[in-house]
């Protein structure tokens, strides 16, 4: 694929990003624990098996087959209960069993 321009690059691969990302959230919503379609973030289920570190737009970025193997290792939380998500997952690694409540 060839590009003119670097902003004609960019602009398709902005677009190409904003497409997958909501065909993958509308077919894998709503939120797994609350229910809601607001703010859906990607989660790693295992967060020691995520092959994309901290930046999961990149993912979106890769080939088919290797961008759909780590999608089939996620699912789909709002903001909200990512944070507890990952909060949790912190508390496990260290060996804390307390339970965080939620406001």
């Amino acid at each position: 694929m060839s590009f003119s321009t670097v902003e004609e690059r960019r602009a398709y691969f902005r677009a190409r990003y904003h497409r997958l990302r909501k065909e993958w959230f509308d077919a894998n919503g709503p939120c797994r624990r609350c229910g809601s379609w607001y703010r859906l973030q990607l989660d790693h289920i295992d967060p020691t098996d995520n092959k994309t570190g901290d930046d999961n737009t990149r993912l979106w970025n890769w080939g088919e087959v290797k961008r759909q193997e780590e999608l089939s290792k996620c699912q789909a939380l709002c903001q909200e209960c990512h944070w507890e998500k990952t909060a949790e997952d912190r508390r496990k690694r260290r060996g804390d069993t307390r339970v965080a409540r939620r406001s």
